[in-house]
């Protein structure tokens, strides 16, 4: 926990587009409890409704080894 917290304090800048896309997918997997295929499908506008805070799941990505 005390490691994830760094990382979360680390990533939270909004200027830094990488750091905030890892800092985003960071609180959706442990607050949510989303897989990553789940946050990787979160691509598009009609995904996030911000105004209503609601994030929609239309698919999820695969990953076949």
């Amino acid at each position: 926990p005390e490691q994830v917290d760094k990382i979360i304090e680390f990533t939270d800048n909004p200027n830094d587009y990488d750091l905030f896309v890892m800092h985003v997918a960071i609180n959706l997997a442990f607050a949510a409890s989303m897989h990553g295929d789940d946050i990787g499908a979160l691509i598009g506008e009609d995904s996030i409704a911000h105004d209503i805070h609601i994030i929609h799941i239309h698919q999820a990505i695969d990953i076949v080894l």
